[in-house]
């Protein structure tokens, strides 16, 4: 059975980017991520997760977190 590694994103130097509108993760092996710099990209309206091992729990609370961003997630 091969180790699959997870991890959180660190997605910190984003939170300068105010004006992002689009965050694109696919692919990328993320387990989870941090909410709390999202949040400061009040114009974020797209995020994209498809392919990682985010369970739907994580999604989930991502999408009460983000409500005005659509969150694009596929297995």
């Amino acid at each position: 059975m091969a180790h699959q590694r997870r991890s959180t994103a660190d997605i910190s130097p984003l939170q300068h980017l105010i004006n992002l509108t689009e965050v694109r993760l696919d692919n990328n092996q993320i387990s989870s991520v941090d909410v709390l710099h999202l949040r400061k990209l009040s114009k974020l309206t797209y995020l994209g997760l498809g392919n990682n091992p985010i369970s739907k729990t994580e999604i989930k609370r991502l999408k009460q977190s983000l409500r005005k961003c659509h969150i694009d997630f596929y297995e």
